[in-house]
């Protein structure tokens, strides 16, 4: 059970670092939609967003894919994985 003690990996965390993790945390946190604004379960959102992510999809354009149900996952990795570009691609998947 935690003490409510910093762990000693904290300790030895620089002020300037922790101020840069915390700050990057907080850019993540305002990437991520309401959950009211999705149109999946987020497990499923961000399963596709891996996934597209893996086949070379950029992380904004793969939140924004996987959100849209009607884009087809197979699709749009498979456009990459063949050498277009993410333009063409983009142009295609809408």
């Amino acid at each position: 059970m935690h003490s409510g003690r910093p762990l000693p990996c904290a300790t030895r965390t620089t002020s300037t670092r922790t101020t840069s993790v915390q700050e990057a945390a907080r850019e993540e946190e305002a990437t991520v939609p309401a959950e009211a604004e999705l149109s999946e379960p987020w497990s499923v959102i961000l399963w596709r967003q891996a996934e597209l992510e893996r086949a070379g999809w950029p992380p904004v354009l793969a939140l924004e894919l996987a959100d849209r149900t009607e884009v087809d996952l197979h699709l749009a990795c498979e456009l990459l994985r063949r050498g277009a570009s993410v333009e063409l691609a983009l142009e295609i998947l809408r």
